[in-house]
């Protein structure tokens, strides 16, 4: 084998009865290390593949599924009660969708009245000029 810059050359040799045949073969540099590259890379993503259908057909694995009664599952369920429910409907209606905040209803309670009572009176007495 010669290296070359560019690419690997290989001289190989046959003999056929009396005679001997040598014969030069050229291989690119980056021919010889991509496919090898992706020689490497479809081998191992095949070996997992091949890896990942065993697990799944396994008698063990299937077995582990098959013991997970309805029962099981049902007592796994996370519970909820209706006073749960109804407390999360309660938290969720008080705010408006998109607005950021508190829903604004039409109703005064006392506190905005007496803050109202209080600007008011504050406009009246202040000094107009």
């Amino acid at each position: 084998m010669q290296k070359n810059e560019k690419s690997y050359t290989f001289l190989l040799s046959q003999s056929y009865k009396s005679r001997i045949y040598i014969k030069r073969v050229e291989i690119s540099k980056s021919l010889l290390h991509f496919g090898s590259v992706g020689i490497f890379l479809v081998f191992g993503i095949t070996v997992l593949a091949v890896g990942i259908g065993g697990v799944v057909k396994s008698t063990a694995f299937a077995q582990t599924i098959a013991k997970s009664s309805p029962l099981a599952q049902l007592s796994a369920a996370p519970v909820r009660s209706e006073q749960t429910a109804i407390q999360a409907e309660a938290a969720a209606s008080d705010y408006a969708i998109d607005t950021g905040g508190p829903e604004e209803t039409d109703q005064a309670n006392g506190e905005d009245s007496e803050i109202d009572n209080e600007i008011a009176a504050i406009r009246k007495t202040a000094d107009p000029s």
